[in-house]
């Protein structure tokens, strides 16, 4: 019926599972229970074994946890017909900042990332980062 390697498999992601539960419970945000079902979701993608899995979801959620602080760095304000040339220039100098931070952040966590995974895959990692952060700004 099922051979041992399905069953370490199920169990794995039966313990991944339980892990994003008392995850969730531990946090009073969305933010934790989120990044977990990501790391979930990426660990199922990629067809990491257990000690990979457990490597790439401590990476993972450093990454997130400085992508957060960059965000938060550098708030973004709507552009308006109001704004002087003054805050214009301060708030595209601060889009500059901010693309640069993140920039860097990216660049040194690939090279933690393909500890864990192939270039093919953090490309598909960042690009889903990608897709969210646009359907985000929606």
């Amino acid at each position: 019926m099922f051979t041992e390697t399905y069953m370490k498999k199920f169990l794995f992601l039966i313990m991944i599972l339980a892990a994003t539960g008392v995850c969730a419970r531990e946090s009073h945000t969305d933010g934790r229970a989120r990044i977990a079902r990501q790391v979930e979701q990426y660990v199922s993608l990629f067809a990491l074994d257990q000690q990979d899995a457990l490597r790439f979801g401590d990476i993972y959620k450093s990454y997130c946890k400085d992508m957060h602080a960059i965000r938060n760095r550098y708030p973004t304000s709507q552009p308006s017909a109001a704004m002087t040339d003054d805050e214009t220039e301060q708030r595209i100098l601060r889009t500059f900042a901010q693309a640069r931070a993140i920039l860097d952040t990216r660049e040194r966590y690939y090279k933690e990332f393909r500890t864990v995974l192939t270039p093919t895959q953090i490309n598909i990692l960042y690009e889903d980062e990608k897709t969210r952060r646009q359907q985000y700004l929606r």
